[in-house]
């Protein structure tokens, strides 16, 4: 049986400036812009034969066909697509900066089984933090590694999955109802 190992912590410190990026529901932006065009932004080099920009388009190509694109889709306009791929699209963008922190709003959402077992192999191995919002508890199982919750001013770290976060809370809750019914009953006594 598990024991409880959320451990109160003081809170969230951090020893340099971090990237955050986020996830949107909608992006409207870019319209008229191919794919190419929008994913090519982020590119940290725009020398087309450095390295960084060669290693760059190695992801963006992995990311475009691990979501299902043809690497031919590459030169339609962002509006030709579905609201679901566009979102797709957004997400590829957000992948392709590697932020330090990852904010994902549903990113379930328009995704087949095929796309949603392929982003849970890329997130699992993604090198930041992610703080994501989702319905998806098969997805949290899969993907997450390390829960923090925070509640009632305090954050608890639990170093597994949902499902596991969710038995270690209930071990933890329980845990303090025994020691509050044991305090209680201390201070009846001494009454």
């Amino acid at each position: 049986k598990k024991k409880p190992s959320g451990n109160p912590e003081t809170g969230i410190t951090m020893s340099r400036n971090i990237t955050i990026d986020m996830l949107r529901q909608a992006d409207k932006s870019n319209q008229d812009l191919t794919i190419e065009q929008i994913l090519l932004e982020s590119c940290p080099d725009k020398d087309t034969f450095s390295k960084e920009r060669f290693d760059y388009e190695m992801e963006y190509d992995r990311l475009f066909t691990g979501f299902g694109f043809e690497k031919s889709d590459k030169t339609r306009l962002f509006r030709s697509f579905s609201g679901g791929e566009q979102t797709k699209i957004s997400l590829i963008k957000l992948l392709l900066k590697k932020p330090d922190l990852l904010l994902l709003d549903e990113p379930t959402n328009h995704l087949d089984m095929k796309t949603v077992e392929w982003l849970e192999d890329y997130l699992r191995r993604f090198r930041g933090a992610i703080i994501m919002i989702t319905h998806d508890r098969y997805f949290l199982d899969s993907v997450c590694n390390r829960i923090v919750e925070v509640d009632k001013g305090q954050t608890y770290s639990y170093d597994t999955n949902y499902s596991g976060f969710l038995e270690l809370k209930a071990a933890r809750e329980e845990s303090e109802r025994a020691s509050e019914r044991k305090r209680q009953s201390i201070l009846r006594k001494e009454i």
